[in-house]
């Protein structure tokens, strides 16, 4: 399925650790996509994504209340990722801002990690 999101700002509460990074999501399609549906915390703070085709994120702006060291990010057969024009806050330490597992093609670009938090530009 493809999906496409363009110009999400999104304030999180945060504090993520290294262990909920490492969370291991069970299979279960009949409770998707309800988000507690995945443990106490997600592995990723702001987009988990499995079992796509075509994902698209434009434009995202991300803030979090507290530092979290899960990435922003996490892609588990995710076929046909482009993320690009976003900005993560930038955490001290952390795994990594995105992971793509049996994720091919794709492309990320113009992101920002620095912390900023402008808001968005349409284009």
């Amino acid at each position: 399925m493809d999906e496409r999101s363009s110009v999400i700002l999104s304030g999180l509460a945060g504090g993520g650790t290294a262990e909920h990074a490492g969370a291991v999501v069970a299979e279960n399609p009949a409770a998707y996509p309800e988000i507690d549906r995945f443990g106490p915390r997600p592995p990723a703070y702001e987009v988990f994504a499995r079992h796509v085709r075509g994902l698209t994120l434009k434009n995202v702006r991300l803030k979090l209340a507290a530092p979290d060291l899960r990435p922003a990010l996490v892609c588990q057969d995710v076929l046909g990722l482009t993320a690009s024009d976003g900005s993560v806050p930038q955490a001290k330490d952390p795994e990594s801002l995105v992971r793509l597992e049996q994720s091919p093609r794709a492309i990320i670009e113009r992101f920002d990690a620095s912390g900023a938090n402008d808001p968005p530009t349409t284009r």
